[in-house]
């Protein structure tokens, strides 16, 4: 963990930084299908913003070069062997949350377990809960408006966070989108919006709260 910038929010993924935000107060994170999701577009963006795909008019360029990160080299191959467009990738359950948050916790910076409650069968908790704090704070604030997002990195995750309701919380599970704008997230604006849209349609067709206890 030692290097993980939490308070000068050095954020160089999107992906796992989302995760980390939404750690929730005891340390645990649910991974429910609304993360998957959220994970999903955090994905696209990541290789949206690091230039692994790119738009070219009707078609896309992508870079099949490995990456050296599992989910993001599936995702690619994924991406390029299938006549999916973005879009389509994003509802397909081909990637979920835990393919990421099973990178941190080969990375030794999370943990997991099975559960009886949990979605998937899977928790996942971190004892990093309260150096999560100041990054939960400072997201908080960047969706605010308060202070400009340090990337189009952290700007993405302030918005999907927001989504999935677990940056700046409505206890009724309806995200209002009213500070941080779309634009903030540079290369990877129209791939965020279209998962926020996704979150929400889901979030209300099924009466979910996605806030994971906070």
């Amino acid at each position: 963990m030692d290097g993980v910038g939490f308070e000068d929010s050095s954020m160089d993924a999107a992906a796992p930084w989302l995760l980390r935000v939404g750690i929730d107060h005891s340390g645990k994170l649910d991974t429910t299908q609304l993360w998957d999701i959220g994970i999903r577009g955090a994905i696209l963006a990541d290789l949206w913003l690091s230039g692994r795909i790119a738009d070219a008019g009707e078609t896309l360029e992508i870079d099949t070069d490995p990456t050296g990160i599992p989910y993001l080299d599936t995702a690619i191959y994924q991406l390029a062997e299938s006549d999916s467009t973005p879009l389509e990738w994003l509802s397909q359950d081909w990637l979920r949350a835990t393919d990421v948050a099973d990178e941190l916790v080969r990375a030794g910076e999370w943990t997991v377990r099975r559960s009886l409650t949990a979605s998937r069968w899977r928790m996942y908790h971190s004892e990093a809960v309260q150096r999560y704090v100041p990054l939960r704070r400072r997201v908080a604030h960047v969706y605010d408006g308060d202070i400009p997002p340090a990337s189009a990195t952290e700007a993405t995750v302030a918005l999907l966070g927001h989504a999935l309701n677990v940056v700046r919380p409505d206890k009724w599970g309806r995200p209002t989108f009213e500070s941080l704008w779309i634009n903030a997230c540079g290369s990877a604006g129209s791939i965020v919006e279209a998962t926020i849209s996704t979150i929400l349609a889901l979030s209300r067709s099924a009466g979910a709260n996605a806030d994971p206890a906070y």
